[in-house]
């Protein structure tokens, strides 16, 4: 009796593991895009050191998507957009969306230029192209805002910087990056 015991507790232990394990994976995941949530990319966020830029950016005019074309197809924006993102940056580099047609990417390594550089290819990549969703081809583009995350520099002022450099991006036209100043 006291083996059957012993074996039905280590099974519920096991599963107990792998319960905890699958919440804590959900917990930190957007469900619609398999991308990191806000709740991960802000802790990611916070562990970040040396050289890397934080990038904020949405797609534009969204909200004429899902009216135009239904929140179906603006599903499918909000996953192709996921797609390439993860498709564009490597295993050093944090990608989240952050809430509705809101991404967040953190870039370390190389230098300001070539990070730049990458940023510039996705928007161009994403512009470039359309997404086919529910018989429509539904072009779209994409503002961003980018900030340097110097060493010692607090992580939410980076953040409130390429935030604000979003709304500039968007005031100067849309379908572009800016940089933050600081």
């Amino acid at each position: 009796v006291s083996g059957m015991l012993s074996l039905a507790a280590g099974f519920a232990l096991h599963e107990l593991t792998l319960s905890r394990a699958e919440f804590e994976k959900l917990s930190r995941t957007d469900t619609l895009s398999g991308l990191l949530n806000r709740r991960a990319f802000t802790e990611a966020l916070e562990y970040t050191e040396g050289d890397a830029s934080l990038v904020i950016f949405d797609v534009d005019r969204f909200k004429a998507i899902n009216d135009r074309f239904g929140h179906g197809c603006g599903d499918a924006v909000i996953t192709a957009v996921s797609a390439i993102l993860i498709s564009a940056f490597d295993e050093m580099s944090v990608v989240a969306r952050l809430g509705g047609e809101e991404f967040g990417i953190i870039i370390s390594g190389k230098p300001l230029e070539a990070r730049m550089e990458r940023i510039e290819g996705v928007r161009a990549r994403i512009a470039s192209g359309a997404i086919a969703a529910e018989g429509h081809d539904i072009r779209i583009t994409v503002s961003g805002g980018v900030a340097d995350l110097a060493a010692g520099r607090n992580k939410q002022a980076v953040y409130a910087s390429a935030d604000r450099a979003l709304y500039l991006a968007k005031a100067l036209g849309r379908n572009r990056f800016a940089m933050a100043v600081v």
